[in-house]
This record gives C-alpha cells, sequence and structure tokens, in this order.
C-alpha cells in the first residue's frame, strides 16, 4: 500500500473499541471523523495543525531528528517541522495537506 493510500486510509473515524486519536500538535481529539487526521507510526496530526505547519518555514533538523511519518533521519532531510513532541518532514507534510485536499465528503 503507497503512501498516500496509508494516509487516506487514516481520514476515517476510529473502529470501535480502538484508542481514540489524538492530535500530537494540538491535542484535539477526533470524534466522529472530524477533525480529519493522519497518522504516523505512533501518532496522529490533525487537518488544521498540518494545514498551518504547511503555510510555515520550518527548521533545519538538529542531529537524532527523524521524521515521525516516514522515518527519514535528519541527514537526509533539509527541512523539518516540530508538532508537539513529534516531528513532520516536508514531503509528508506536503502529502498530507495533498491527501486532505482530496478527501469527499
Amino acid at each position: 500500500m503507497g503512501l498516500i493510500a496509508s494516509f487516506k486510509q487514516m481520514l476515517t473515524a476510529p473502529a470501535f473499541g480502538e484508542a481514540p486519536r489524538v492530535c500530537v500538535s494540538c491535542g484535539v481529539t477526533q470524534v466522529q471523523g472530524r477533525p480529519s487526521m493522519i497518522a504516523g507510526p505512533a501518532c496522529w496530526l490533525c487537518e488544521g495543525c498540518a494545514r498551518e505547519r504547511g503555510d510555515m518555514p520550518g527548521s533545519a533538523p538538529v542531529a537524532n531528528t527523524k521524521c515521525s511519518f516516514c522515518g527519514t533521519t535528519a541527514v537526509q532531510l533539509a527541512e523539518v517541522h516540530p508538532v508537539g513532541e513529534a516531528t513532520i518532514c516536508r514531503p509528508c507534510l506536503q502529502l498530507a495537506i495533498e491527501v486532505f485536499n482530496k478527501k469527499g465528503p
């Protein structure tokens, strides 16, 4: 499954009994599929925070930094965005925004 398909799969509401989805940046909890969220291996990012970060310049990564969504390391990254205790790289952030733009009602 490609990264876009994985992100799109995460736009739906959690299944019955699944832990609530909480945005790592702002702390909002997803209720009945709102707000839309994308997932990293161990974190969630809401649509509002993704769009907000997309409009801001990122920073140069520090040593031992890696993207919380794709796992790319600092050596390979030109720009990262801190989101709470997680980090998202520019390519993942752009992909997340693209997925949010393409989601249906």
